[in-house]
């Protein structure tokens, strides 16, 4: 992943190349641990200037933490939510699709009571045991209530940085 900058803070964010892996478990203890626990990281950060160009102090490399985690807070992340939603967006649908033939299936009226239609579920024999047949009956409820999220596709601008 390469940090790009615009031409007005060059001057004080060096471009550097990280892999997605490393920074985001940067980024995650960096989250989670103050500053006293994140020599490794710091190393890491270190290093990462020391590629770019710009060698810095172990000091000055702690000083460097907040930048770094605060470009992954108002910058990558983002950048990529939106495409981060379109990807949960995408499973969830992708569920509710494969979930579509079982219900079709399994569902049917029972009657109505009070203006309320009454149903029930032809649950698959291989399912015996209560736990599995309340945890069948609670999915295809789940089925029954639809996605409240259109499908969507995010800009391919939205994909291509970083």
């Amino acid at each position: 992943m390469k940090r790009t900058s615009s031409s007005s803070d060059r001057m004080d964010r060096p471009d550097i190349t990280v892999s997605r892996f490393r920074y985001l478990k940067m980024c995650g203890d960096i989250a989670k641990h103050n500053l006293a626990r994140l020599a490794t990281n710091v190393k890491h950060l270190q290093r990462l200037l020391t590629a770019a160009g710009h060698g810095v102090s172990e000091e000055n490399a702690y000083l460097a933490v907040e930048g770094f985690f605060e470009w992954f807070q108002q910058d990558i992340f983002i950048y990529h939510s939106s495409h981060i939603a379109e990807l949960l967006n995408n499973i969830r649908w992708a569920i509710f699709d494969y979930l579509g033939p079982e219900f079709r299936r399994s569902f049917h009226p029972t009657g109505e009571v009070s203006g309320l239609q009454l149903y029930a579920y032809r649950v698959p024999t291989e399912i015996g045991e209560p736990v599995a047949h309340a945890m069948y009956w609670d999915l295809m409820n789940r089925y029954r209530s639809r996605l409240w999220v259109h499908r969507f596709v995010v800009s391919e601008s939205f994909k291509s940085l970083y």
